[in-house]
């Protein structure tokens, strides 16, 4: 069994909508006044090589944690930029509607 299908089993992960492998961690039971968005979630993510994230906005900030595997490339799109940024960084906020994608920097990675 490979290491990202033991990572995928341990954790219980699930195919993400935009890409990926996810299992939802914590759900906080406030949201947002006048809408129906909870105010913080967090999540296990993973990415692969065969399964990356596709480009997509979102309506809140996100926080990444880097624990395991390859570094990713994160492409971001705004109305006046197109960015890429890649290597070992540990923690990433990404701001709320940007489009982005993010894919892992090393073929093999999981």
């Amino acid at each position: 069994m490979s290491s990202q299908q033991q990572l995928i089993d341990a954790l219980g992960l699930l195919p993400h909508p935009e890409g990926g492998f996810y299992k939802e961690t914590y759900r906080s039971e406030r949201s947002l006044e006048g809408e129906e968005r909870n105010l913080l979630t967090s999540i296990y993510f993973l990415l692969t090589s065969e399964n990356v994230s596709r480009f997509h906005r979102i309506k809140s900030d996100e926080l990444w944690y880097f624990h395991a595997g390859s570094p990713l490339i994160v492409h971001t799109l705004s109305e006046a930029t197109c960015n890429t940024t890649s290597g070992s960084i540990y923690q990433k906020a990404s701001n709320p509607f940007s489009g982005f994608q993010k894919t892992p920097f090393s073929a093999a990675s999981f």
